[in-house]
């Protein structure tokens, strides 16, 4: 397939627009950091999703160490 018969989706291209102009919550931001991490985790990690929202609430100083 040649490079100029490509063609992006309108639907797409307005659903990255709308997205890009959204604020995320403090919640939303906190679930994102959190995936984050554990998916940096490699496959063999035994560390699960709880045990990094703890190390995390740890050390945002949310929770007494």
């Amino acid at each position: 397939m040649a490079i100029e018969t490509i063609r992006t989706s309108p639907d797409l291209l307005r659903a990255i627009k709308e997205a890009s102009t959204k604020t995320q919550t403090a919640d939303e931001i906190r679930q994102q950091r959190i995936s984050f991490v554990y998916g940096s985790l490699g496959a063999k990690s035994s560390v699960t999703r709880a045990q990094v929202e703890s190390a995390l609430e740890r050390h945002e100083g949310r929770v007494a160490a």
